[in-house]
């Protein structure tokens, strides 16, 4: 009866040592620290090769997709953005896209806003490494790098 009392014992450091490590640490550090993608503000940092100056505020070029239902909002430099978006697994559409109608003064903004819906309309995935969201065209190249500002409820 000792015996098994003791060896029982020694069974559960040993099981809990050897369920823990089914995943190795690392990628469940990485996994919780993972920002989703709906329902946190994504600001821009690249648009294809070219770094853009985009500081937070709210001026930043972003975008939102809504969690509750397929609808994605935002910023696209020089006009508020909205549209539909939809969602299975990694691959991601946005569609029926449109914006308000806004001047802007500077022609450089123009050409960023126009470039960013371009981009926008050639995504088929999305992948998310830390706090960083990339999106991705249909052969799997990098259309776009956001930072995650802030999740909201």
């Amino acid at each position: 009866m000792r015996t098994t009392a003791a060896l029982y014992l020694c069974m559960i450091p040993l099981s809990l040592t050897i369920g823990g490590c089914s995943t190795p640490a690392s990628e469940q550090v990485a996994a919780a620290a993972a920002v989703p993608l709906t329902n946190t503000s994504w600001r821009l940092l690249q648009l294809g090769e070219r770094v853009v100056d985009n500081p937070a505020g709210p001026a930043a070029v972003n975008l939102q997709l809504d969690a509750q239902n397929p609808r994605v909002t935002g910023f696209a430099g020089c006009n508020r953005m909205f549209g539909g978006y939809s969602l299975n697994g990694d691959e991601l559409k946005f569609d029926d896209l449109g914006a308000t109608k806004m001047a802007c003064a500077e022609g450089s903004r123009m050409k960023l806003e126009q470039d960013y819906f371009d981009m926008l309309a050639n995504v088929a995935s999305w992948k998310i490494s830390g706090s960083s969201l990339q999106l991705l065209d249909s052969g799997g190249a990098s259309l776009a790098m956001f930072a995650a500002d802030a999740p909201t409820p």
